[in-house]
């Protein structure tokens, strides 16, 4: 009987793992195949939202293992387990105050450092299935259309599945986000070297900008659209003159653009010099930006 029962273990163990090399390998292909049709931002959003909900099937399935042993433990030796006590580090300060009187759940959060992200409200479908069919659509016109239909079906499967993530943080948290988001007085900028935050009068602020930019001067009127009509017109141009592949120039010919965008980052490890601020200049969006 006691031989029977180990072939019988044994039969089942090899078909377990036989069972989990193939889900390996099935899962393995399926990340590979939307990794070479989806845009590297849309496939890190889809493997983030898989590993979230994987994660929280690993804490449930944890969690039922270890009550289960608990209650064997304390059935075999009539008492119960004893827990180790785990030492609770607190939090790293990494906010420099220089507004004064910050509240405790703003600096809570702030603690938590530019690092730390809030699970998103919802999955953004649209998002993923606008960049799908786009790719789709790319394949459809290189006569692939076995691959473009396997891509949505594998996006679709995925999207079936999945489900919306808890919330990493409490509604009182979420609620302390929107004050500080619409607190007018107070501004909050990262640090220019590591993790933490600078928080600051909106005037102060104001005054390190300005000091980090230098002098300046007001335009009577916004030059976006004309440095969009030279770029427009210079492509038409080379694509007049040479034989530009279509393709790159309707990549490259800007249907609409915004002006650059000047952001500071504290420099909180000068207090000598009262924490000035090192500027950065973003371009993205601008007329010029894929030329």
């Amino acid at each position: 009987m006691e031989e029977h029962k180990k072939k019988l273990l044994v039969a089942v163990r090899n078909d377990t793992k036989s069972r989990y090399f193939k889900r390996i390998k099935e899962s393995d292909q399926l990340c590979q195949n939307l990794k070479e049709e989806l845009s590297e931002e849309h496939f890190e959003m889809i493997q983030r939202f898989a590993t979230s909900s994987r994660e929280k099937k690993f804490i449930e399935v944890k969690t039922k293992l270890k009550n289960k042993f608990e209650l064997l433990y304390g059935a075999k030796y009539k008492r119960p387990f004893r827990k180790k006590e785990v030492n609770q580090t607190a939090v790293k300060d990494c906010v420099l105050d220089l507004a004064g009187n910050v509240p405790d759940d703003q600096l809570a959060i702030l603690n938590l450092g530019p690092k730390f992200a809030v699970t998103p409200k919802n999955i953004p479908y649209m998002d993923i299935i606008t960049t799908t069919e786009v790719e789709a659509l790319k394949l459809e016109k290189k006569e692939e259309h076995a691959k473009a239909e396997l891509l949505r079906q594998q996006v679709k499967k995925i999207l079936m599945k999945e489900k919306q993530p808890r919330l990493n943080i409490s509604k009182e948290q979420m609620a302390t986000i929107r004050n500080m988001k619409e607190d007018t007085e107070i501004d909050i900028y990262p640090f220019d070297k590591g993790n933490g935050f600078v928080r600051l009068s909106k005037e102060m602020s104001k005054t390190r900008m300005i000091e980090g930019i230098g002098q300046t001067k007001i335009l009577k009127r916004d030059p976006t659209k004309t440095h969009l009509k030279k770029v427009q017109d210079l492509l038409v141009k080379i694509k007049e003159e040479t034989d530009m592949p279509l393709d790159l120039y309707r990549q490259l010919y800007p249907s609409d653009a915004i002006a650059p965008r000047a952001y500071g980052q504290c420099k909180a490890h000068k207090p000598s010099k009262a924490y000035p601020f090192r500027i950065l200049v973003s371009t993205i969006g601008t007329a010029p930006y894929k030329v």
